[in-house]
């Protein structure tokens, strides 16, 4: 059960701007009513702002291409 919602909360970190911003500055806030191991929540509290800028760009980079693929 605990998977599904640490994917829930990086979905709504990606989603949300100011939610991704609680996450990053204040993880215990962001989490409160979460049931999350300890090993979960660690790996929560190392997510950068890098690794959702890039993984944000790469989404986009990867819609941007996507329209072209049916197009030879």
């Amino acid at each position: 059960m605990s998977e599904e919602n640490v994917r829930k909360i990086i979905l709504k970190a990606f989603e949300d701007a100011e939610y991704r911003t609680m996450l990053l500055t204040n993880l215990e806030e962001a989490i409160k009513g979460s049931e999350l191991t300890e090993s979960e929540i660690q790996n929560l509290s190392d997510l950068t702002e890098d690794f959702f800028d890039e993984s944000l760009e790469m989404e986009e980079r990867i819609s941007r291409s996507s329209g072209s693929w049916g197009r030879v």
